[in-house]
């Protein structure tokens, strides 16, 4: 299947960036899918992470293990497979075996746990249960309040104390607005600014798209994460191919001029010595 032959709108398309990642180069994509059917092999020059959730039943909710089974086949190791694993108060390990064994990544919320004393301990308790091929990733929602969860701030530091090497932005709820209306651009570069200080790597979400992506690209994530942005319409509709294309090429064309040269002179390096 070609890109003309996309379930949606007319969007403009065009070459895909390069993917491959340096200090300096363009913030990386990843993209979140609900079903094998939404992928396409062309998007594997425009997505660097493919990530898996089910949008209709919330932020973080898994997909089918049958899912997890078919992305693993699609891809073929040919890009890291992200995996949301839920809430860790609802964390079931045996339940999620098979997304376990096949992520390069999980994805865990901390949704109703403000409350708790020794909050943290659930984090601890699903380390214990994540296989060493995967990388536990924490996920911090903006719109904290609403989810009862600690603060951003609150799950950064976790993220640092438990050795965690990435750390995922997003929004709990997706009528909260974007990540933008819920914190402050000020507020997110502090906290950018500690990460990269200690190692930790940044995915920044939550209703990013075209309209706030400058605002995003000035935060410095080391990926922008997506869903609704390159849809036929709302979350839970299937992924417009071309729309994940175009954001792409948005985010390269609108990342530093420096940064772009110091890619493409690279590449063109790499040319001539072929």
């Amino acid at each position: 299947m070609d890109l003309s032959q996309s379930p949606c709108v007319s969007l403009a398309a065009g070459v895909a960036g390069k993917t491959s990642r340096s200090e300096r180069s363009p913030p990386g994509l990843l993209v979140s899918f609900q079903d094998p059917t939404e992928w396409l092999a062309e998007l594997l020059n425009a997505v660097d992470i493919v990530d898996l959730k089910a949008p209709a039943k919330g932020p973080l909710a898994p997909v089918a293990a049958s899912t997890v089974i078919a992305f693993r086949d699609l891809l073929a190791s040919r890009r890291p497979l992200s995996i949301a694993l839920g809430e860790l108060a609802e964390f079931d390990p045996q339940r999620l075996r098979v997304h376990l064994a096949i992520a390069a990544f999980v994805k865990l919320g901390f949704a109703g746990l403000a409350g708790e004393t020794d909050w943290e301990a659930y984090w601890r308790k699903a380390l214990a249960e994540i296989p060493t091929t995967a990388t536990a990733v924490p996920a911090a929602y903006a719109d904290y309040h609403a989810a009862a969860a600690p603060s951003v701030e609150e799950i950064a530091r976790l993220a640092a104390n438990s050795g965690s090497k990435y750390l995922l932005i997003d929004t709990y709820s997706k009528s909260s607005g974007s990540i933008f209306d819920l914190l402050d651009l000020d507020r997110l570069q502090a906290i950018r600014e500690w990460t990269h200080r200690l190692g930790i790597r940044l995915v920044l979400a939550g209703s990013i798209r075209d309209e706030n992506l400058r605002t995003a690209l000035q935060i410095r994530p080391d990926w922008i994460g997506v869903r609704g942005a390159v849809t036929c319409g709302g979350r839970a509709d299937r992924i417009d191919p071309r729309a994940v294309i175009r954001l792409r090429q948005s985010i390269w064309q609108q990342t530093e001029p420096s940064a772009l040269e110091n890619t493409l002179d690279s590449l063109k390096d790499r040319r001539t010595t072929r």
